[in-house]
């Protein structure tokens, strides 16, 4: 049992399963809605005074919130879940089943901060457990917006807002902590959500690439936000044959996107040695750093040094599909998105590493509950051991032995034309001096012919 010094109420809510009742989950959503767009001018003001980002980018974390929060709440189904309990009692295995995980503390990330906390609150009500985010007091205005808008929307039985991390060992080691912006693992949570921040994210562009296309959604991605996304590329690696016109098309979206904005951006920046520093840096700001592959080959034995990272956060891959397909298949990334660079990706934290990546919702209702299958039909190899009560000489016993000892089935395998090493050297020679030959001859016949006929 958890401590209940830190948060009492949470702890009490939790073992009673308060959050359990989805009529309860669907009036926390609701009220979380109904808060969000009645504050969502503040909210809007204080993203872009706090960040920095321009009116349509706050705009679009806000509304990618209320999306999310819409989704978890259509999925609450009354119906569904309440057959899900009663699997048992009408007769049926019940091997999907879940439940919750336990008490969930959320550590945000700074970037696209209304974002990274409401996501991952949205699923955990979502999968009914308590949540505690880690909201220090500060002079940020959208901090004190936000501290408003969830205590004022949710049960303070099931969720509470934190100013610092708990020292009491003995909770923490209850509790699944997400971590959006530290390094991977974390001693004393009983299981971790994390997000590490310091993966690498690649971009490639091919010769065979629509390369205004890729030049337009990479300078999206890395100048957005003041270029603090997570999943804006550190480094794009551009086929020699196409740099020049990469670049040119480049500085041009550049150029636009500073008229239009009317800002300052970093800009681009082109290295040479592939043993630059520049390859393995993790990439903050409003900064392109461009370098030049000579083939898919190079391409992907550079992706192995990008920011020193064993496994990319993301690859971005722009090149004709067979060209893609390779790439994606051979550079090592948590998710690959080929010929575009989802817009869903670029707020909120790295996808969490121990789940599959999800775009939208970032924290899915999955991510915070533990599979508890529940079985009433026996398998078959129950029901045979029964019968024979597991007497090894029962002739039903020794044919399932039999049966599963036996040959596998051959292995389908596709064969090509066996050509003999000396057949295929007789084969080069006629092809390269007996048929250049019959061809001569050919020639005079026809042409010859007719003239000895002539002369004849």
């Amino acid at each position: 049992m958890a401590s209940l010094a830190p948060f009492p109420h949470i702890v009490i809510s939790h073992l009673e399963g308060r959050a359990k009742a989805i009529h309860y989950r669907q009036t926390q959503l609701y009220r979380l809605q109904a808060e969000l767009i009645k504050s969502r001018n503040e909210i809007k003001a204080a993203i872009m005074s706090d960040e920095g980002h321009t009116s349509p980018e706050a705009d679009f974390e806000y509304t990618l919130v209320l999306s999310e929060l819409r989704q978890h709440y259509e999925l609450l189904d009354r119906k569904h879940e309440n057959d899900a309990t009663r699997q048992i009692e009408l007769g049926n295995d019940n091997a999907g089943r879940n439940r919750n995980t336990s008490i969930v503390y959320i550590v945000p990330t700074t970037h696209t901060l209304l974002y990274s906390v409401l996501s991952p609150v949205c699923g955990v009500i979502s999968a009914w457990s308590c949540a505690i985010v880690e909201l220090p007091q500060n002079l940020r205005s959208l901090t004190s917006t936000l501290r408003r808008v969830l205590t004022s929307s949710l049960d303070g039985d099931t969720f509470a807002i934190s100013d610092s991390r708990p020292t009491d060992a003995d909770f923490m080691h209850h509790c699944t902590l997400v971590l959006q912006s530290q390094p991977e693992g974390s001693v004393g949570a009983r299981r971790t959500c994390v997000s590490p921040s310091s993966l690498g994210v690649l971009a490639v562009v091919d010769r065979t690439a629509m390369i205004d296309e890729a030049a337009q959604s990479i300078v999206q991605a890395r100048f957005s936000r003041l270029g603090s996304s997570p999943y804006a590329p550190d480094l794009v690696l551009v086929n020699e044959f196409v740099i020049q016109e990469f670049i040119t098309r480049l500085l041009r979206h550049v150029t636009s996107r500073m008229a239009h904005e009317n800002v300052s951006l970093g800009g681009a920046s082109s290295i040479q040695k592939s043993d630059a520093a520049l390859l393995r840096q993790k990439i903050n700001g409003s900064i392109l750093v461009v370098h030049a592959i000579s083939s898919l080959e190079d391409g992907i034995a550079l992706a192995t040094h990008c920011v020193n990272s064993s496994t990319l956060a993301a690859s971005f891959i722009f090149a004709a599909l067979p060209e893609a397909n390779y790439l994606a298949n051979f550079i090592d990334a948590h998710v690959a998105c080929v010929n575009h660079i989802p817009a869903e990706l670029l707020v909120g934290p790295i996808a969490p590493v121990q789940h599959t990546p999800s775009l939208s919702p970032r924290y899915t209702r999955a991510m915070f509950e533990d599979p508890r299958p529940q079985l009433l039909h026996k398998t078959t190899l129950t029901k045979l051991v029964q019968m024979t009560d597991g007497n090894p000489s029962d002739i039903r016993l020794r044919d399932w032995k039999k049966s599963v000892m036996g040959p596998l089935p051959p292995v389908d395998r596709k064969r090509g034309k066996d050509v003999d090493f000396f057949l295929q050297a007789l084969m080069t020679g006629v092809t390269v001096v007996v048929l250049p030959i019959l061809v001569g001859v050919a020639v005079a016949l026809k042409h010859g012919l007719p003239c000895i006929g002539r002369r004849v």
